[in-house]
């Protein structure tokens, strides 16, 4: 009877403090639905009403309302979700936050969280990126295409300005391009500045000079049909100035005119022989004579009268004296002419009227009658030349040939160098064994 007693009061404890455990965890869910409500967390207070209505049927109806409540919540939470990512597929990073961050239920929001701290930043980083890459490329088709209308427009120095910071294939191809065109253009300006050179020079008179440019300016490529002309034509004209001229007269041994005499020039590097008569007054005029040596004939009913050679220099006028029939002189007048003439070149004392003197004194030695004279102005005609190029020894042939023509001057008896004459060229005249 007693154990009965003690059994039953054990249970009553034991119901006693199961009761008062369960009112101790109600008074916690209490708590806990209390502090989510207040902070409207919706899934929180869902989770402690529901867990009430476990304990107490009472609390059924804020189960309820609090599940129904935070389905909405989520509902709404994963719409969010959706429109944030759609917003950052979009680019409209701003309305991807605020989605993000209107998240409201608790499982939402971790998700929601991974995209504001991780995923919407990498996104927009990646757009930038992919946006200033965009804008570079763009700024570099610009510059590319204002290089292009540059170059087209010969506006070189622009057009490199333009390409010198883009490195691209185009852009190299492009630069190479500018390159060629650049040297076509200065080629091209070269080509007539030197056209343009030969016509003033052509226009003044100085065919030479014309010809030389004509034909610098050919040499630079394949030359234009009207720029052969200009050569072919400059070359006519300058063939035309440098011929000479041989005139004089024919007379007999009384000085009297010889008319109608046949006067030929011969003996010429053409081989073609050039004529004339002489007028009344036994004069004649023979033009177009190119620069050279001839022999001069003048004859009359067949019978020949003199025959002389000389020498024609380029634009020269020789003037020459034909005697034949009685009283005609052992001489000819027109070897001492030309020795005369070259003597006279030779005190003019230029490099050029040096060379002219010698090619001069040339001719006259084969036919000459003066020959010791001719040889000793042969010699210094040379030998000033020598001195004028400084005596170097690179030079030293001219001062050979002087002294080979100064021991053939003193090879003929009795003769002595002229008085007016260098004393330094006299000294290596009378030097020379």
């Amino acid at each position: 009877m007693r154990t009965d007693k003690l059994m039953a009061a054990a249970v009553v404890l034991i119901l006693v403090a199961a009761a008062g455990a369960q009112e101790d965890q109600k008074t916690k869910l209490l708590e806990q639905a209390a502090i989510a409500e207040h902070s409207g967390k919706l899934e929180s207070a869902e989770a402690a009403y529901c867990a009430l209505a476990k304990l107490d049927k009472e609390y059924a109806a804020q189960c309820k309302l609090y599940s129904d409540a935070a389905e909405k919540e989520r509902q709404r939470d994963l719409e969010r979700l959706d429109a944030g990512k759609a917003a950052i597929l979009d680019h409209n990073f701003d309305r991807a936050r605020q989605e993000f961050q209107s998240v409201k239920t608790e499982r939402a929001q971790v998700e929601a969280q991974d995209w504001l701290d991780n995923k919407l930043p990498a996104a927009q980083r990646d757009w930038q990126q992919a946006q200033q890459q965009l804008r570079q490329k763009q700024l570099i088709a610009s510059k590319i295409d204002q290089a292009k209308l540059a170059l087209k427009n010969h506006d070189f120095l622009t057009a490199k300005d333009l390409l010198n910071t883009i490195d691209t294939p185009e852009s190299r191809a492009l630069l190479t391009q500018i390159s060629d065109e650049e040297e076509k253009m200065r080629t091209q300006q070269q080509y007539d500045q030197l056209v343009q050179s030969g016509d003033d020079s052509l226009s003044r008179g100085r065919l030479a000079e014309a010809l030389a440019s004509y034909r610098k300016a050919a040499a630079m490529g394949q030359p234009s049909d009207d720029l052969r002309k200009k050569i072919d034509d400059a070359q006519a004209k300058l063939s035309a100035a440098s011929n000479g001229t041989i005139s004089g007269e024919v007379i007999d041994g009384n000085h009297r005119p010889i008319p109608g005499a046949s006067v030929v020039v011969g003996g010429g590097s053409s081989g073609v022989g050039q004529s004339a008569y002489s007028g009344a007054d036994g004069t004649f005029r023979i033009t177009g004579i190119a620069p050279g040596s001839y022999l001069v004939t003048a004859s009359k009913n067949g019978r020949e009268l003199e025959t002389t050679r000389i020498a024609v220099a380029a634009a020269e006028e020789v003037n020459i004296v034909l005697v034949g029939g009685e009283g005609t002189a052992t001489a000819s007048s027109s070897d001492v002419a030309m020795l005369v003439r070259a003597i006279s070149t030779y005190y003019r004392d230029s490099p050029d009227d040096l060379r002219h003197a010698e090619w001069m004194l040339e001719n006259y030695v084969a036919v000459g009658k003066k020959m010791a004279l001719s040889q000793f102005y042969l010699g210094a005609a040379r030998l000033s030349r020598y001195y004028l190029a400084g005596g170097k020894a690179d030079n030293r042939e001219l001062l050979r040939q002087a002294q080979d023509a100064f021991r053939r001057a003193k090879a003929v008896s009795g003769f002595r160098p002229p008085a007016d004459i260098s004393p330094r060229i006299l000294r290596v005249y009378e030097e020379t064994r």
